[in-house]
């Protein structure tokens, strides 16, 4: 399903998938695999049109442990960006790597 939502770009469906893989207990068990899936989530969000769904779903991924956590590195603060009610300059917004 995931590479279906892909080759119609439709990213908030993509989300939705890989949130549902992230929540499976397979991928907890797995920290590694789990912050991998995450980020896919994290990332996909961000590219999905703005609408009520997708800004109710940043506002719960952004909830997860790891990313309230600190853990996600600049993934997590780079959606943080998105969820703050401030306009954001362009220099903010480099990946800085």
């Amino acid at each position: 399903m995931i590479r279906l939502t892909l080759h119609q770009n439709d990213y908030l469906a993509t989300t939705k998938h890989y949130l549902s893989v992230y929540h499976t207990s397979t991928i907890q068990e797995d920290p590694e695999r789990s912050k991998g899936v995450l980020q896919n989530v994290l990332m996909f969000v961000v590219l999905a049109q703005y609408n009520n769904e997708q800004s109710d779903l940043l506002a719960r991924v952004v909830r997860e442990d790891p990313v309230k956590n600190d853990e996600m590195g600049w993934v997590g603060n780079f959606v943080k960006r998105f969820t703050d009610g401030e306009l954001m300059r362009y220099t903010h917004a480099e990946i800085k790597g």
